[in-house]
C-alpha cells in the first residue's frame, strides 16, 4: 500500500525509483531494477562504476543493460583474480614500452639488446593484442613460429622465452593479466628446440695450423698480435677492445680489467655508437699477470703507436680508424681467414681443418690450455673473472680426448700397485 501512496504523492519516482521495506530501489525507463554501480544515461545508454583494489573508480557503456551485465560478470571475474584493470585495452606493445622505462639493475647494452629483440620477433607477433588477451594458445604458436622459421638458434629462442616471460610476469604482478603462460606453452614446444652445439675450445693441433697460417699471411697477419693477446690473456674481447696503456703495468707485469667496451644503439639512439662501461660483474673487476710472450706483444704495438705518432686515444689495440674495434668487425675477418685456410694447401698437407669459430673461442682456449697444464681451477677463475668456479669447470674448459686417456693411463699406473697378477686365460 505504501509504494502506492508514495507514487500518487510523488509522481517523479515511477520511473526512478521506489521504496520497499525502507530500501530505495531504482529503475530504467523500461521499469528493470537497476544494481548497484548501474545507471541510465539521459541518452537511453547504460553505464556501471566500479572501484579496483587499488580504490581507483572505472566506469564501461553499454547500449542495452544484458550487455551491459555480461561487462559486469567479466569484471567481477577479472576483481576475483585479481587483475588491476587498469586498462584492458592494454596492448603488449604499451606494457613492454612501460616495463623497459623502469627496469632498473640492468646495463644500458642489455636494454638495448631486450629492445632489439622485442621489435623483431616479439612485437610483429603479439604486440599489437591486449595483454589480457594472449593466451596459452597464442604463446605456443608464437614459439612453434620461431622454431619453424629456421633462423634461430635455439640459444636465441630460449633468450626471447626468457624476455617475454619477464615481461609476463611483470605484467602479473601489476594486476594487468591474471597467470603467466610462458611457462608452460615453452614447455610443451621445448622438445621442438635443437639444443646449440657447444662453444668447444681449439686443439692444440688447430691453434698452431691458425697461428702459423696468419703469421705468414700478408692479408690477415695484422690480427695477429690481436688473437695471441686473446689467447695468452683469457680476457674478454670487449675488455680487450678497451683495454689503455694505463691500465698495462710493465713494471709489475700485470694488466688492469676494469671497462668494456660494447658497440650498440641505444634505444634513444638513431644509430650505433661505441660505449665504455665497468664489466658486467664485480669480479670481473680484477688484475691478470702478464706471461712473457703477452708482455712482448704489448710492448711491440706500443712501439708502433708511439713511431707512427697516430692518436689512437690510448688504446692498446685500436681499430684501422684509430677507435675501438668491435666483435662484429673481428668475427668477420675470423670467418675470412678460417675460409681461407680450410681452401690452402696448408690445410690439406696438415690435414687439420679448422671449425668455424668466434672471438669469443679464444677465452675458452685460453682456461683449456690452463687446464691441460694442470693449473689451479680457482687460478684460472680468478684470471677469468668469473664469480662461480662451476662457470669455469663446466663451460670454459674442454677436456680433449687425448687428456682423458692421460688421465686413465695415470689411474691405470696407480691401481698397477696392487691389482694382482692375472694367470691369461687359454682360449
Amino acid at each position: 500500500m505504501l509504494k502506492y501512496i508514495q507514487a500518487a504523492l510523488f509522481p517523479a519516482f515511477r520511473k526512478e525509483e521506489y521504496i520497499v521495506a525502507g530500501k530505495t530501489k531504482r529503475k530504467d525507463n523500461n521499469r528493470m531494477v537497476l544494481k548497484t554501480g548501474e545507471s541510465q544515461r539521459k541518452d537511453g545508454s547504460y553505464s556501471y562504476r566500479w572501484t579496483d583494489r587499488m580504490g581507483k573508480r572505472h566506469s564501461v557503456y553499454s547500449q542495452n543493460l544484458l550487455e551491459l551485465r555480461e561487462k559486469e560478470k567479466q569484471i567481477q571475474k577479472d576483481l576475483e583474480k585479481g587483475i588491476y584493470c587498469i586498462n584492458p585495452n592494454m596492448t603488449l606493445d604499451d606494457y613492454f614500452s612501460e616495463w623497459l622505462s623502469v627496469k632498473k639493475g640492468i646495463r644500458d647494452s642489455t636494454a638495448s639488446v631486450y629492445n632489439k629483440l622485442y621489435k623483431i620477433h616479439i612485437s610483429p607477433r603479439l604486440g599489437f593484442r591486449p595483454i589480457s588477451a594472449i593466451t596459452l594458445t597464442d604463446l605456443k604458436r608464437f614459439y612453434i613460429e620461431l622454431v619453424e622459421g629456421g633462423k634461430l638458434k635455439g640459444k636465441s629462442i630460449t633468450f626471447i622465452h626468457t624476455l617475454l616471460s619477464q615481461i609476463l610476469g611483470s605484467a602479473k604482478e601489476d594486476y594487468l593479466i591474471s597467470n603467466n603462460p610462458c611457462k608452460r606453452a615453452y614447455k610443451e614446444i621445448s622438445h621442438m628446440i635443437e639444443p646449440s652445439s657447444p662453444k668447444n675450445a681449439l686443439t692444440k693441433e688447430e691453434e698452431s695450423a691458425f697461428f702459423k697460417f696468419i703469421s705468414e699471411s700478408k692479408v690477415y697477419s695484422k690480427w695477429q698480435n690481436l688473437f695471441l693477446f686473446l689467447v695468452g690473456t683469457g680476457l674478454r674481447a670487449g675488455e680487450a677492445f678497451a683495454l689503455t696503456w694505463d691500465d698495462v703495468d710493465f713494471e709489475n707485469g700485470t694488466i688492469s680489467v676494469n671497462k668494456t667496451s660494447k658497440y650498440y644503439k641505444g634505444i634513444s639512439e638513431e644509430s650505433f655508437s661505441f660505449h665504455c662501461s665497468p664489466p658486467k660483474t664485480k669480479s670481473s673487476i680484477r688484475s691478470v699477470p702478464m706471461s712473457n710472450s703477452v708482455k712482448e706483444i704489448l710492448a711491440y704495438e706500443k712501439r708502433k703507436q708511439a713511431e707512427s705518432k697516430i692518436d689512437c686515444n690510448g688504446l692498446c689495440f685500436p681499430s684501422r680508424n684509430h677507435g675501438p674495434l668491435n666483435s662484429n668487425l673481428v668475427d668477420t675477418s675470423l670467418k675470412k681467414i678460417i675460409k681461407k685456410y680450410n681452401e690452402s694447401p696448408e690445410a690439406e698437407k696438415s690435414g687439420v681443418l679448422l671449425p668455424h669459430f668466434s672471438v669469443h673461442t679464444f677465452r675458452h682456449t685460453f682456461a683449456t690450455r690452463m687446464f691441460e697444464s694442470g693449473v689451479d681451477p680457482r687460478v684460472t677463475q680468478a684470471i677469468l673473472g668469473h664469480s662461480s668456479l662451476n662457470m669455469t669447470m663446466n663451460v670454459y674448459t674442454d677436456i680433449s680426448q687425448e687428456l682423458r686417456q692421460k688421465g686413465i693411463s695415470e689411474l691405470d699406473k696407480h691401481l698397477a700397485e696392487f691389482t694382482p697378477k692375472f694367470t691369461p686365460i687359454e682360449a
